[in-house]
């Protein structure tokens, strides 16, 4: 037997041994890690041996870095130069010289950290989103430094993130959170915390993938030293393994683009697998079907002349194996797995001289539970009737995005402010609550679920319902109070995702408070409503508002508009008529009321002056995509109906027993109505409406 026979005898016995089909390097590689300092005045290479970190070698360089990774053994970070241009850089591992790659373009976001992914052969970032403390996945072109944005909010605001050898993502929140993240799903898990909160925004997580360790350069909030950590993927837990090298000030090197050389498969190796699929088979089958295109080159780009295996590994073990595959041609597998559940398979090519890079797919495989209800809304019953129509769609795919069974699907749905249930095992996607005896914020929870257990809950949008807020003299709402903030309701009319969100605003004079802020869109004109809680009104009455509001920024003057409404939910609000011009808003330091009268009200114009109706007031913002910030911070409505009445009535004194209809103080302020007896008044002047006489009384 000669030595290429040997060779290939031994290498067809080890491929049969699990962990040689996982993905591994052909050489050895070395624990040392590498980042890139930024201390003040200080920028350079620091070389890490992770058993002793004070040791850290700095070579310095004129490169101001943000961010950076490793792929194979060169390192890319992004960086300024003198005239704050951002700019991708290539390092030298060996010697720390830079060469610059080309200016980034003007769109991509400043990363907070990357990360390599051997699995797709990606660079990722994330950076700061437009939503408000969010961060947003973005991979990079190692050639021209542009971007492609993977997701606009992840959902969490990372501070670190790199990708393992399989692919999978991890990250650290501001709060010092370990998770991990599929970036084919979008989905978080939480590891655990690792009890360092960080303090500040530059830090970086690195891996050691071939030992499958995470280490994390950080400097911990309440401290100016810059150390290095060793992170438990299981829990997430931190321990300190030294401050990075040891500098003039003791605070060590600040550390970012932290990282780790790593090979996935030998030069002469096959290059990975392509077009990766794993379709799982048809309503429920324990059947996986996969496909894919096999290498036709070597890693170094030589043409492939044979590939000697192709492996299949599921999870952790070795479901198959095809032999006298020709290099270039696409290939199938089909497994069987034992119960229903999420599985996870590696394909790897091998040649005389090793494995390929890895590949993998995830799939569901067999019964799933369902997913999450779609498109669940509450919305108003209707102008005849005080009651929440909910509704919802089923759900279009399993928890896992697996097969599910429909036909035994069945949903409960519990109100979420007292916890009842309204469904239970119904096979209905509407519910109609009449139980709404209380003006307040109604929400309700829908969960699926199926003859194979119990699915993800959907929360349904707010919808403000109850009693009408009964304008007889006045209505005030004031926005810094949590409880009267939350009876009205944002109403997104284009649905562009900005509208009115309640906040603290400290800027305003003296100290801050509460209040409704419109941020405006940087291309869209606003189309956005702060609707009131429905509100009964009086058909002929007339009313005054006054309107609190302020800018956040006197050389963009802000306006708005208050109009009727035909409701305050997504499918409800119906848009009526402006009831004031636009009125301009430029006092940025504080609030400045607007007062304007409303003439007689009607609903449909029928019917008598005293026909009670109920509608909704709405405060419009005006903002154009030039414009900065509304700030909305109470609205106040009064009937004034009953002090025009009292002009050139004359005074009655009232010595017998009487009742009347409505009761007001001479200043309009309502006193009660239906049967109020007058000898139990205090003494004084008083206006009554009994019927279509409105009176001055004078109680003795």
């Amino acid at each position: 037997m000669n030595f290429n026979t040997t060779r290939k005898t031994i290498l067809s016995i080890a491929v049969l041994a699990v962990s040689l089909l996982l993905p591994s390097s052909a050489t050895a590689q070395s624990t040392k890690l590498y980042g890139y300092a930024r201390n003040y005045g200080t920028t350079g290479l620091v070389t890490i041996d992770p058993s002793q970190p004070s040791a850290a070698v700095f070579t310095s360089s004129n490169v101001q870095p943000t961010a950076g990774a490793i792929k194979d053994s060169t390192m890319f970070i992004v960086g300024f130069d003198d005239d704050f241009n951002t700019l991708l850089f290539r390092v030298n591992l060996t010697d720390g010289k830079t060469t610059k790659i080309r200016t980034v373009p003007e769109s991509v976001g400043l990363p907070m950290d990357m990360g390599y992914n051997y699995n797709d052969d990606k660079m990722y970032f994330v950076n700061n989103s437009e939503v408000d403390g969010m961060s947003q996945l973005c991979t990079m072109d190692l050639n021209t430094g542009a971007s492609t944005l993977v997701k606009s909010n992840l959902g969490f605001f990372a501070r670190s993130m790199t990708v393992a050898a399989d692919g999978t993502m991890y990250y650290i929140t501001r709060d010092g959170i370990l998770y991990s993240y599929n970036i084919a799903t979008g989905e978080s898990t939480e590891i655990g915390s690792t009890g360092i909160k960080p303090r500040g925004t530059f830090a970086s997580l690195g891996m050691d993938r071939k030992a499958n360790k995470l280490y994390w350069a950080v400097e911990a909030e309440g401290s100016y030293v810059n150390k290095l950590y060793e992170l438990s993927l299981t829990n997430g837990a931190a321990t300190e393994l030294g401050v990075i090298g040891t500098t003039s000030n003791g605070e060590g090197y600040w550390t970012v683009a932290l990282d780790a050389p790593y090979v996935a498969s030998s030069a002469a190796a096959p290059a990975h697998v392509d077009s990766l699929t794993a379709t799982p088979a048809a309503d429920g089958a324990l059947v996986v079907t996969l496909s894919w295109v096999n290498p036709d080159s070597m890693v170094n780009g030589q043409k492939l002349e044979a590939i000697d295996s192709v492996v299949i590994v599921r999870g952790d073990s070795t479901v198959g194996k095809l032999t006298a595959v020709a290099p270039g041609t696409k290939s199938t597998y089909t497994d069987s797995v034992p119960a229903s559940g999420k599985y996870r398979y590696h394909v790897l090519a091998y040649n005389s001289e090793g494995a390929s890079a890895d590949r993998f797919a995830d799939a569901y495989i067999g019964h799933d539970v369902p997913g999450k209800a779609t498109t669940a809304f509450a919305d108003l019953y209707g102008s005849n009737k005080v009651a929440n129509v909910i509704t919802w769609h089923s759900p279009v795919a399993g928890k896992n995005g697996g097969w599910y069974d429909k036909s035994s699907l069945r949903y409960s749905l519990i109100r979420k402010n007292d916890g009842k249930v309204l469904l239970d095992n119904s096979a209905d996607s509407t519910y109609t609550d009449e139980d709404v005896t209380t003006l307040q914020r109604y929400q309700y929870v829908v969960v699926p679920k199926t003859a194979d257990g119990v699915g993800d809950s959907t929360l349904t949008t707010f919808i403000v319902n109850g009693p009408a807020v009964q304008i007889d003299t006045v209505y005030t709402a004031d926005f810094n109070s949590e409880a009267e903030a939350l009876l009205w309701t944002p109403f997104d009319a284009n649905g562009d995702g900005y509208t009115f969100e309640w906040h603290y605003y400290p800027m305003l004079h003296p100290a801050g408070r509460n209040l409704y802020v419109y941020q405006a869109h940087q291309t869209n004109y606003a189309n956005d409503y702060l609707v009131s809680p429905p509100m009964e009104f009086t058909e002929g009455h007339e009313y005054n508002i006054t309107v609190a509001a302020a800018s956040s920024f006197a050389p963009y003057p802000e306006a708005f508009t208050v109009r009727t409404m035909g409701g305050n939910a997504p499918h409800g609000a119906v848009i009526g008529t402006a009831l004031t011009d636009p009125i301009v808003v430029n006092s940025p330091d504080s609030l400045v009321t607007f007062n304007f009268h409303l003439s007689k009200l009607a609903d449909d114009g029928q019917g008598t002056d005293h026909d009670k109706f109920t509608s909704f007031l709405a405060i419009e913002c005006e903002s154009n995509p030039a414009m900065d910030m509304f700030l909305a911070g109470s609205f106040r409505i009064v009937d004034i109906t009953a002090k025009k009445a009292i002009d050139g009535i004359s005074e009655v004194n009232t010595d017998g027993a009487t009742t009347v209809k409505s009761v007001y103080t001479i200043d309009g302020m309502f006193v009660g109505k239906d049967n109020v007896d007058m000898h139990t008044l205090t003494p004084g002047l008083y206006i009554v409406r009994q019927g279509t006489t409105t009176r001055k009384v004078l109680v003795k």
